[in-house]
């Protein structure tokens, strides 16, 4: 339990001596709990957890930058153009990966923070019930959106901010996104968005002892990264889980690319026969019932665990295809900034009209707002700003957290600053479309565009009638009968 977790503390914990998979570091006056399968490096008193990677051609890789950080500043410029899933601690202060997709979560009247609501709350020992903290549903917003959480008293360090601990908690507040990307030729984006993509890859290669994984799909996300890849000639493999009313083209693209281009790829199917009860228990147990989705019926099913077959049991390292959706307008029916808070609380409420009726989401997303408000993000608009921060930062990064318990090292390589930034820079016309992913696949390997994206055929489209039909059968049931909620 708590696989690749951390937890940090102001006192020496006792609790830690019954948790021998935990290794213990002490900074500073803070002691650090950390997951013995968690990377970890501490030099020259900067403290760097989880996986980091340069995308920058000429720069050493992050573990070796560490030595020349001198101040706050340097942490910000150096960490830009850094992917990866990690957590930076210097002089007092931690910084996050672009999204925040390794979580972190803390309490100030307890002088603790952990990546993991699970494990902060064993721990910490909270007398909850029923009313204090709420599981994820299926029900419009499915997460829980930060600051709050559903934990009283814990809160969520957000994409924009930085955590002091020196003396008291305190929030810092940071521009997410460089500005100087603004107003360049769409044709040049496109350029320094490959060569860092690519580059990107050869860094994974070199600087990770392991077994790069792509999981494929007829999507134009995982089409993306395979285009980085062949084109950066590292070494990997792809796959495809089976799950229901999986698309035909998912099943059948994946081989075809495989075939064309001579990669390894394997379609692992789903068997009814192998679900795991306990797994499932122990899924929702590490993630604290944040997470609904198919992620978990992988892991019930064992389907995690074949992935082994392909990479003989060697360390591996997944590249998933989150995150793109900055660049589609994700949201677009939200406003961009000039809307005031009621307005864009409203908008929201329309968006996801069950809002209301859970007061400690409606409350989070209230403070939420109103730290929008205090903090300019230069040209994140409004509908992209909720997308990177709450979508990403909340719901992505606890799905990243649940899977933690699969054992294996997992990123999304444009959770990225630069990428990031370059991305949120195309003219507004071009992400309204797959346009931007169409032009980076075919400046990498533009032989990946012959094979069609995402066909839909007859039995897809009777299947997601399906889907949709059953998740509003799933919401009236869960709005007319009870707000699901546990206690531990």
């Amino acid at each position: 339990m708590h696989n690749k977790q951390y937890f940090i503390s102001s006192v020496k914990d006792i609790s830690f001596e019954n948790h021998n998979d935990f290794k213990e570091i002490q900074f500073g006056t803070k002691w650090l709990y950390c997951h013995r399968e968690l990377e970890c490096q501490f030099i020259n008193g900067v403290l760097l957890i989880g996986l980091a990677f340069e995308t920058v051609e000429d720069k050493d890789s992050p573990r070796k930058q560490l030595i020349n950080i001198c101040n706050d500043t340097d942490v910000i410029q150096f960490t830009s153009s850094w992917s990866g899933r990690w957590l930076l601690i210097y002089n007092n202060k931690i910084y996050q990966d672009a999204s925040g997709n390794l979580q972190c979560f803390y309490d100030e009247n307890k002088q603790c923070i952990s990546s993991s609501l699970s494990l902060i709350n064993e721990i910490c020992h909270y007398e909850l019930n029923s009313d204090d903290y709420e599981t994820a549903t299926t029900d419009d917003m499915d997460w829980f959106p930060g600051p709050e959480t559903p934990v009283k008293h814990v809160k969520r360090l957000l994409g924009d901010e930085i955590l002091n601990f020196e003396f008291s908690f305190k929030i810092e507040r940071f521009q997410q996104l460089r500005t100087d990307f603004e107003g360049k030729d769409p044709e040049n984006l496109i350029g320094e968005l490959s060569r860092k993509l690519k580059q990107l890859m050869i860094n994974i290669e070199t600087d990770f002892d392991g077994k790069i994984l792509l999981p494929l799909t007829a999507g134009f996300d995982s089409r993306t990264l395979l285009s980085a890849c062949i084109s950066s000639d590292v070494e990997f493999s792809t796959y495809t889980f089976e799950r229901p009313f999986l698309g035909k083209s998912d099943e059948t693209i994946p081989k075809k690319l495989s075939k064309t281009f001579n990669f390894p790829h394997q379609f692992i199917k789903q068997d009814k026969t192998k679900y795991n009860k306990e797994k499932y228990d122990d899924f929702e147990q590490h993630c604290f019932k944040q997470y609904v989705g198919v992620d978990k019926l992988y892991y019930s099913y064992g389907q995690f665990d074949q992935l082994k077959t392909i990479t003989d049991n060697e360390k591996v390292i997944i590249l998933r295809g989150g995150i793109w959706e900055i660049a589609r307008e994700f949201y677009p029916l939200l406003t961009k900034n000039e809307a005031v808070k009621v307005d864009k609380y409203n908008e929201l409420k329309r968006l996801f009209p069950n809002l209301d009726k859970c007061k400690k989401r409606s409350d989070s997303i209230n403070v939420w707002l109103d730290n929008c408000d205090s903090n300019n993000t230069g040209s994140l608009e409004f509908n992209n700003r909720f997308y990177l921060e709450q979508r990403v930062g909340c719901w992505l990064a606890s799905i990243e957290q649940a899977l933690d318990i699969t054992g294996y090292d997992r990123i999304h390589p444009v959770n990225c600053r630069d990428l990031l930034s370059i991305l949120n820079s195309f003219p507004t016309e071009m992400k309204k479309n797959d346009d931007i992913q169409m032009r980076v696949i075919q400046t990498l390997k533009k032989g990946l565009l012959k094979l069609p994206f995402n066909e839909k055929s007859i039995i897809d489209r009777i299947n997601r009638v399906k889907i949709l039909g059953i998740r509003r059968s799933l919401s009236k049931i869960y709005n007319k009968f009870i707000r699901v909620r546990f206690s531990l």
